[in-house]
């Protein structure tokens, strides 16, 4: 299978759980996010940090990680390191 291809599949295959992880935690802290009662001060700013993280990470996942893996795929195999994953 070419290099190509199987990113495609990769991304494919885990796009769905990926977005539903993220949206899910999204969601849930949502209300944490806007707060305005006792203890809002501490939790505010934590739950604006970890959606904010939620959401970055399946862009990160999906697109900036098989893009990488793409550019360094050359070096890879040229330095033999692809052998010990075929195995």
């Amino acid at each position: 299978m070419a290099t190509e291809d199987a990113i495609i599949l990769a991304a494919q295959t885990r796009m769905r759980q990926i977005l539903m992880t993220g949206l899910s935690a999204c969601i849930g802290l949502v209300p944490a996010a806007f707060s305005t009662g006792i203890g809002s001060q501490v939790q505010q700013p934590l739950a604006c940090v970890i959606v904010g993280g939620m959401l970055l990470s399946p862009i990160c996942s999906l697109l900036v990680i098989p893009v990488m893996a793409r550019l360094w795929m050359p070096t890879i195999k040229e330095t033999g390191m692809v052998r010990v994953a075929e195995r």
